[in-house]
């Protein structure tokens, strides 16, 4: 038994060290609190009795439930498969054995890898692998441990085996970042050391021989000369010492010219070791995924740029870095061809073009002599920074491209603009610096198009700022824009979509070159692209981005969805972006809304000490709403047309020296505590601000609160006053949880303001004549849980 101990610790350690363990994905245990899992296993003992009974692994993958590995282990080679193989007591192939068909008796479409092991010297290791799918056991040939990328592929899990790649990237790229920061490494750094050390591991030499060099700075002059020696027959020599010019830098870096280093875990100085550490790390855990399905040395070029988001992304100074889906999603937005010409003006890392170049491969298939053409004349791009001009460079040799026509140059530049157009690109691609302001974004857009031919494609994700009107200069920007070239989409990106490197609310626009605008856009609200926030790995993707990213395509230009997207025509003076003009499903609002805004109310009350006791209890019966008529109706009263629900009020600025600690309520721009900030003296300002009550507010975020007591709002916040006499709380209760429904159309980069509240509508329940149905919404709300406390 005590031998059996240590074959388990030998698999153990195995999966503990494969490059695709994530213990957040991935489950390894003897019992797993899975109600399935238990199912499966419920009458599975060996003495066959029908007791629950369990292998010494089971291993199971959260975003697989369908998929487990099973492991037998036996401390001696002697009990590892007997000639009948029917003791599953005694045996590792006869125990794994029995476990795989007792789980199929009670799941015939479950995917199981069966792995029986036995003794307890890795050297000498016996394994046997069975293989589970459509209703048979099959025996593999391979006799050793597998890793989960080859058991993935079994099963053509490789799209599952890719997200784990990408997860084990980021979290390794953190890792590495945190390593540099505990030794006080600069993150300006930080991004040129790593390219230099990602292009020096391209050398045989350099990877079996960098371990021979102790000296931290004859090591990073090893760096150098690697780096030279790889770029020597790869760039021009103009470009070649522009890029070592850049990595020769490190050599005045403090991690490759300091002999000790101090360790701010420890607060103890160390001997400098670092640079070979980080080399070791790299070697050990990201350079294998290079073998891993041919994915080849773009694993490096992911590393690289998941590396530098975390180092070196930083919105103060412009840079910020395009997720690599979302360049990827560009080449399709465009639908790009193998015989496009492609165009970065501002190519930073080049993200663009390394998606565009995949992309291009794919479509030109087995054509070796069309994908050299690509490599070598059909990808351009510019950019101004030395340092971000070596990095771009370095990225493309990473991806499989030492041709790439990326110049160090402004894009600006008039002879360099006319030498851009003599190559005659098609697509241009790009992502401003968002340092520069909304309307130097939007020159960067008309300079890109300026050098395509005739219809080309450009598409390019700025800040939301630049699809809005509140700024003159932004507003001839577009007329610009428009009498050259035609809108033909606009998206409406994630809020976060560039965390952890910066919070910025942006959009993706899609115009077609030199062609005047005459025809509608299409409009998208894509704010959930399926990717999450962690606070660990920045955003990643769970599983969810396909189903995203279809449901995107297959409405892209041409359909039009409620809540999702609009086609609409747009003149220079118009907003561009989705959430100016889609329509809001609020026929279909769940009772769980209404009875949330009631709950939060009553809390509110609560707290406020207006309140001592909270019922559930309703007044009547539950009314239905999903048999009655809606109709549309304007929010904001229109004089003019003589119609819209209410008169709008905004708050008015309470000088914050004046104040006074008192017990009127004031609101300000937040989500939480009804929009209470907090509580003033109602005397100061009783005859100078307005002071309101029994109202529904609606702030810049478009955060609805009901008030049925008095309070001061500030500039940030507007009062709904009904045109048509007042209401009661039960119509309030219902008319604030609709309202609720706009914050999808609202964020920082797009606030509410009285202009727009304008041009907002809402669907009303009516009656026969079509007016707003009150006595419904009053009743109907009277028929739900805490009705009768509110």
């Amino acid at each position: 038994m005590a031998h059996e101990r240590i074959t388990e610790d030998i698999v153990r350690e195995h999966f503990k060290n494969d490059l695709l363990m994530n213990s957040d994905e991935v489950i390894t245990a003897k019992e797993q609190k899975d109600e399935k899992l238990v199912h499966l296993f419920e009458n599975a003992s060996k003495n066959e009795k029908g007791n629950k009974g369990y292998p010494e692994f089971i291993v199971s993958f959260k975003r697989l439930p369908n998929f487990i590995i099973i492991v037998e282990c036996k401390g001696c080679i002697n009990f590892h498969v007997s000639t009948n193989r029917d003791k599953p007591k005694d045996y590792a192939v006869d125990g794994v054995l029995h476990y795989m068909r007792e789980v199929t008796k009670k799941d015939k479409e479950i995917s199981i890898l069966g792995i029986a092991v036995s003794g307890t010297n890795k050297d000498e290791l016996k394994v046997s692998n069975f293989f589970y799918k459509n209703d048979k056991i099959e025996e593999l040939k391979d006799i050793e441990l597998l890793s989960l990328n080859s058991c993935f592929k079994l099963y053509d899990f490789q799209s599952y085996s890719l997200d784990l790649q990408n997860l084990k990237i980021i979290e390794k790229a953190i890792e590495y970042n945190n390593l540099l920061e505990n030794y006080s490494i600069p993150t300006t750094e930080r991004a040129t050391f790593l390219s230099a050390i990602l292009l020096a591991l391209y050398n045989d030499g350099f990877r079996d021989g960098y371990k021979n060099y102790n000296s931290v700075k004859e090591l990073t002059t090893y760096i150098i000369q690697s780096c030279e020696n790889y770029l020597k027959d790869k760039v021009a020599e103009d470009k070649r010492n522009s890029i070592l010019n850049i990595y020769k830098t490190i050599l005045n870096h403090k991690i490759t010219h300091s002999e000790t280093l101090q360790n701010k875990q420890t607060k103890k100085t160390e001997p400098n070791n670092l640079v070979k550490t980080f080399i070791d790390n790299i070697k050990k855990n990201i350079y294998p995924l290079i073998n891993y399905d041919n994915a080849g040395f773009d694993i490096l070029g992911k590393f690289y740029s998941e590396f530098i988001k975390y180092a070196g992304s930083d919105s103060k100074t412009g840079l910020v870095l395009t997720p690599s889906h979302i360049t990827d999603l560009f080449c399709d937005l465009i639908n790009l061809s193998k015989d496009d010409v492609v165009y970065d003006p501002c190519c930073g890392t080049g993200g663009f073009l390394v998606s565009a170049m995949k992309k291009m491969i794919l479509l030109a298939g087995n054509n070796q002599e069309k994908i050299k053409i690509i490599k070598e004349k059909q990808l351009l791009g510019t950019e101004e920074r030395a340092d971000m001009f070596a990095y771009a460079c370095s990225n493309m040799m990473m991806r499989g491209d030492g041709k790439s026509n990326i110049y160090h140059d402004d894009c600006f530049n008039t002879k360099h603009k006319a030498f851009i157009k003599s190559l005659y690109p098609t697509v241009a691609m790009l992502n401003p610096p968002y340092s520069a302001g909304a309307t130097m974004q939007l020159e960067f857009i008309l300079n890109a198009m300026d050098s395509l031919e005739k219809s080309g494609r450009c598409v390019a994700i700025v800040q939301m700022s630049c699809a809005l009107t509140s700024d003159k200069k932004i507003i001839e920007k577009h007329r610009m824009l428009l009498e050259k070239h035609t809108l033909e989409a606009v998206i409406s990106t994630p809020d976060d979509l560039f965390y952890p490197a910066a919070g910025v609310a942006t959009c993706i626009m899609v115009f077609r070159a030199h062609e005047p605008h005459n025809s509608p856009t299409w409009f998208g609200y894509w704010k959930d692209d399926g990717f999450k926030k962690d606070k660990r790995k920045g955003r990643i993707n769970l599983g969810e981005y396909k189903n995203k990213y279809e449901i995107l395509m297959e409405n892209y230009k041409h359909y039009e969805k409620i809540g999702f997207s609009v086609i609409k025509k747009v003149k220079f003076d118009d907003e561009w972006c989705c959430e100016a003009y889609m329509d809001i499903d609020f026929s279909s609002t769940p009772d769980l809304d209404f009875i949330d805004t009631m709950r939060e109310y009553l809390s509110i009350m609560f707290s406020f000490g207006k309140l001592v006791n909270i019922s559930n209890e309703s007044f009547s019966n539950k009314k239905e709403i999903k048999n009655k008529n809606f109709k549309r109706f304007r929010i904001a009263y229109d004089e003019k047309k003589k119609e819209g629900l209410f008169k709008i009020e905004k708050g008015e600025r309470l000088n914050k020296d004046k104040r006074k600690e008192g017990e009127t309520p004031l609101l300000t721009s937040t989500s939480l505590y009804n929009g209470v900030s907090n509580f003033i003296d109602k005397e100061t300002f009783i005859d100078s601000k307005k002071l309101f009550s029994n109202k529904i507010t609606i702030d810049m975020l478009a955060d609805v609160f009901y008030h049925s007591y008095e309070y001061f709002g500030d500039d940030n916040v507007h009062t709904l006053i009904f045109q048509e006499g007042d209401k009661n709380i039960y119509i309030k209760m219902y008319l604030t949880t609709l309202l609720k429904k706009l914050k999808i159309k609202y964020a920082y980069g797009r606030q509410v303001r009285l202009k727009r509240l304008e041009d907002e509508y809402i669907y009303l329940p009516v009656t026969k004549s079509g007016k707003p149905d009150w006595d419904f919404m009053e009743n109907y709300i009277k028929s739900l849980p805490y009705s009768k406390s509110i």
